[in-house]
């Protein structure tokens, strides 16, 4: 044959079918192409694993099951309160958090602010006086 060789899969549908707008396009020939693949290597559509049905039990408590990390909250101070959005940085203690965020900071908010202010919401948080 005359026909031109490609390198993948997608790159053959791509050049021979991407143009189709009816049955036998794009995404025809990629699910061919798989089922084809399949076959040759001798594998099925089914599961190798089939789960339980039966849920797992749900969890004893909503606390956390480990330390909260710390997290500035871009005022004064680093917390350490498990209420972190999910895109701060997060640091293993109050004394790195502080540094990292406030150590630069020659003004109100620098690093032993934030490192009163954490003591403080701390010492708050379990109690203390």
């Amino acid at each position: 044959g005359y026909e031109p060789m490609h390198d993948s899969l997608v790159a053959c549908c791509i050049f021979h079918h991407d143009w189709i707008e009816a049955p036998g396009d794009y995404s025809d020939c990629i699910a061919g192409g798989m089922e084809s693949e399949r076959d040759r290597l001798g594998l099925t559509k089914s599961p190798t694993y089939i789960p339980t049905r039966q849920p797992s039990d749900p969890p004893t408590s909503l606390s956390p099951t480990a330390a909260c990390l710390y997290y500035t909250n871009y005022n004064t101070q680093c917390v350490n309160d498990c209420m972190q959005k999910g895109y701060e940085p997060m640091h293993d203690t109050l004394e790195a958090c502080c540094t990292y965020h406030h150590g630069w900071i020659d003004a109100p908010g620098d690093y032993e602010d934030c490192i009163a202010e954490g003591m403080e919401s701390l010492r708050d948080r379990l109690g203390l006086t």
